[in-house]
């Protein structure tokens, strides 16, 4: 029982000598202060990227992540400029990086910005230094904030676009503001919760400039994309619970849901309360009806973090020590189930040895076509005729299509040659090299 005690008053401890620490006007205490701050940050960003390395070189690009690759500017449209961000990066980086890391290294660093911006916005929510490098740690390894940095859509993007808006609110920063607004056009379509929570928060804070500025941008949305919720009405609301609650790990997402009540009907509210809230009311309620497009309300979600850290450790520190023992056990609870599910996402490989249908695997997507293109190569196989689904990630690895006598196929075909792909000694996958009839 001490060792635990020891463990979570570290924290409350740190933080009074660090209030203490204030008092002194001694610059150079602040100074030594502040560069141990930052280091400590940076140690904490350098092991998150070198996971996520690892992460991006177990996967393979899937279908939908080439079809961007291979597919036509998609400017204004669906894919904002992610068609032009990743030809870029593979032109520049795939001789140095390798084809898979040059097509994600975009995405990496802007998940570095983000990780920078959630350490800046929490400075005016959160009191002390070791709370703000709590919430950074969090953010890192929230599941969905770690999809986002290795996956090839807009999500990594829009979570910075969000939090450069915090940032610029918090500060008053109205002209960049309207700048970036005017940018997140062109990012992707995914922004009409944060012009709508531009528009309340400008009503709430009595602030009229904020309150049109998102409202002709939320009019603007409206009349630039088309988003259509029509068809036969059906309940997703179970769904998307199961993917928030994957996006943030289970626990975790449930102390979202408080926090997010308990400012509503306790407390003031700023920006980013109403950014994260606005998302989530909206998506439960299309998901009444309908399938909601997650990437337009879950990023807007996970930026949240730094007002659970905070409600947390308020309500942590302001309780006799002798009254503390349900919310130790309720931070171990909390980190627990953030630690499995990002071990988990990091070191998915491993789950294949769990399960009985390898397709089931939640990345599955990101599976099989470098693995395939491998093996092909060992056998000299530098062209062949492949299923439309597998067809442009084998080209992504230099294996062509035109001018082939032989195919690949799912199904066993006479004279047919096995191709079993494996991942911790599990066939996760097989195909067949068949001969074509001259």
């Amino acid at each position: 029982m001490k060792i635990n005690k020891d463990f979570v008053n570290f924290f409350s401890q740190s933080s009074e000598n660090e209030i203490r620490n204030s008092r002194i006007p001694n610059k150079a205490l602040e100074q030594n202060s502040a560069k141990s701050e930052y280091f400590t940050l940076f140690i904490a960003w350098a092991i998150n990227i070198i996971l996520l390395g690892y992460l991006c070189s177990t996967l393979s690009i899937s279908a939908g992540e080439a079809k961007i690759f291979y597919g036509q500017s998609s400017f204004l449209k669906e894919f904002g400029f992610l068609h032009e961000l990743i030809n870029g990066s593979f032109i520049a980086f795939s001789g140095v990086f390798g084809s898979d890391l040059a097509l994600r290294l975009p995405f990496l660093l802007a998940h570095s910005a983000n990780v920078f911006f959630i350490y800046k916005i929490s400075k005016q929510i959160l009191p002390t230094r070791s709370l703000r490098l709590i919430c950074a740690c969090v953010f890192m390894y929230l599941p969905g904030v770690m999809a986002s940095a290795v996956s090839v859509n807009s999500a990594v993007f829009i979570v910075l676009v969000a939090l450069i808006a915090v940032f610029l609110v918090q500060n008053s920063h109205f002209k960049s503001l309207f700048v970036l607004l005017v940018a997140s056009i062109f990012v992707s379509q995914a922004f009409l919760a944060l012009y709508v929570a531009l528009f309340f928060y400008g009503l709430y804070s009595k602030n009229r400039a904020i309150s049109v500025l998102g409202g002709i941008f939320a009019i603007a949305w409206l009349f630039i994309f088309d988003f259509d919720f029509s068809g036969k009405p059906k309940g997703y609301l179970i769904d998307t619970m199961a993917v928030f609650g994957a996006a943030f790990s289970p626990f975790v997402f449930i102390y979202f849901i408080y926090s997010i009540y308990r400012i509503w009907i306790k407390e003031s509210k700023d920006f980013l309360w109403f950014i994260s809230t606005g998302a989530f009311c909206i998506c439960l309620v299309f998901s009444v009806r309908s399938k909601p497009p997650l990437e337009l309300f879950l990023p807007f979600c996970v930026i949240f973090v730094p007002h659970m850290v905070r409600l947390f450790f308020s309500a942590y520190s302001v309780r006799l020590p002798r009254h503390r023992l349900k919310y130790k056990l309720l931070g171990v609870l909390l980190i627990s189930s953030l630690a499995l599910n990002s071990t988990a996402s990091i070191f998915s490989d491993f789950l294949y040895v769990f399960l009985k249908k390898p397709s089931a695997h939640f990345a599955f997507k990101n599976a099989v076509a470098k693995e395939l293109a491998a093996e092909l190569k060992s056998r000299g196989i530098k062209a062949i005729k492949s299923p439309a689904d597998m067809r442009e990630r084998l080209l992504f690895y230099g294996i062509g299509s035109k001018n082939s006598h032989e195919s690949l196929s799912k199904n066993p075909c006479k004279n047919g040659s096995k191709i079993d792909i494996k991942k911790q000694n599990i066939s996760i996958a097989s195909y067949y090299i068949c001969k074509s009839m001259l």
